[in-house]
């Protein structure tokens, strides 16, 4: 082939499809499989869903990921720089992707496709004390601290009426069994009465209960790349925190 277009992250052939195969290379990057954030993330020995306890609480396992992830990202840019032209799905990706693929080409952002005709007509009016969270069940999206916050709210304010949905999508065991963590610390936390779990609810379920209900949108994912939900909550009068 001629050109060479990439848009699942695989970095690496970008270099065997324009050094060994002689194509024009493109791609279009959601996530950087790197990132500084990343690497300043092991270097604070910080606990993270992708920075175990075990690694972030010992000195030399932490030395050994930092220079591990220092190679990757090296290896990384020099895949990176064999694409001609980039394209990125927002301003945090650029960032990111600049920073250690370099600048000369610098990539364009190209936003996502999103269709929020059908959102945009909800009301504004008749809102509820309601809180939504949307998103797959995943670890970097941080439930748990969601949980927490409105354990602190009840405590700060007893009297307060507001209620929080979980709202989600399951792909596999491992989020099931990830959900069964987050009702489980609702209950530890006694918040059965306020706070509920909603799993892979069906898009009119989703547009016509909670959407358009809803005054709050809560995220609480850290580094987020785009945030189609985010996008959703704004298109949909949802105020997003």
């Amino acid at each position: 082939p001629e050109v060479f277009v990439d848009t699942m992250g695989s970095a690496p052939t970008y270099l065997v499809a324009r050094y060994l195969m002689g194509c024009r290379v493109g791609c279009y990057v959601h996530y950087p499989t790197i990132s500084t954030d990343m690497l300043k993330l092991v270097q604070r020995r910080e606990t993270s869903y992708n920075n175990r306890a075990f690694i972030s609480k010992s000195a030399v396992l932490s030395r050994a990921k930092l220079m591990y992830y220092h190679f990757l990202a090296a290896a990384y840019g020099v895949a990176g720089r064999a694409s001609h032209a980039t394209m990125v799905n927002s301003s945090w990706t650029r960032g990111h992707i600049s920073e250690i693929w370099g600048e000369s080409p610098m990539p364009f952002i190209v936003f996502p496709p999103c269709n929020t005709d059908n959102l945009r007509g909800i009301e504004l009016l008749d809102r509820e004390d309601l809180i939504i969270s949307l998103g797959q069940f995943r670890p970097e999206k941080n439930h748990s601290l969601q949980i927490h916050a409105m354990a602190a709210l009840r405590t700060k304010d007893p009297t307060t009426k507001a209620r929080l949905v979980i709202i989600g999508s399951c792909r596999n065991e491992g989020d099931e069994a990830r959900v069964a963590a987050v009702r489980e610390e609702i209950t530890l936390l006694g918040l059965e009465e306020c706070v509920q779990v909603r799993v892979n609810v069906p898009w009119a379920e989703l547009k016509d209960h909670w959407l358009r209900r809803a005054k709050i949108g809560l995220h609480t994912m850290v580094n987020e790349h785009f945030g189609i939900n985010i996008v959703e909550f704004m298109a949909a009068g949802v105020v997003p925190i």
